[in-house]
Order: structure tokens, then sequence, then C-alpha cells
């Protein structure tokens, strides 16, 4: 986990996240789903920034689960219904 928190706060700091949160709090609240916005893969722990919010598998983010992280997407549940999102480079 502590792999995973140093490379995200990198990423982090790399891509601005914290410049564009009111954005894309403004893009989560409007979806009303959570909001996919970066990706840290490897193969032991997976971690995702989701809202802003470093998570991992089993995380729950605006109520809804992370079921499994992949290299380019993200599964989530909630309410009994599942969805990918796809994070493009």
């Amino acid at each position: 986990m502590k792999k995973c928190i140093a490379v995200s706060l990198l990423y982090l700091v790399l891509c601005g996240c914290e410049a564009n949160s009111t954005l894309r709090q403004a893009e989560s609240a409007k979806s009303e789903k959570p909001v996919v916005t970066g990706i840290i893969y490897s193969t032991d722990n997976p971690c995702a920034v989701v809202d802003n919010r470093i998570v991992s598998v089993g995380d729950v983010a605006d109520g809804a689960t992370i079921v499994k992280i992949n290299p380019s997407s993200v599964e989530f549940e909630m309410d009994g219904k599942k969805w990918t999102q796809i994070v493009y480079p």
C-alpha cells in the first residue's frame, strides 16, 4: 500500500489533479457515479484515482464498490448493478 500511495502522490502532482478538483467534483455530482481519473496498475496491488481519492479493490466511492482494477479500466458495483469505466491515455 505504501508503494501505491507514493506513486499516487506523484501522479497527483504531475497531472495537476488538485487544480482540476472543482471540475471533477462537478462532473461526479452530475453523473452521480464515481469518476475515474487515473490508474496506477500493478499485478499485486492495483490502485485507482476515483473522485480525487486513491482507492483499491474493495473500497467504496460514492456508494459504489470497486470490484476490479485493470490496466485501463475500473469495474464497479452498486445496488446490484455492475459497470466498467475505461480510462483513456
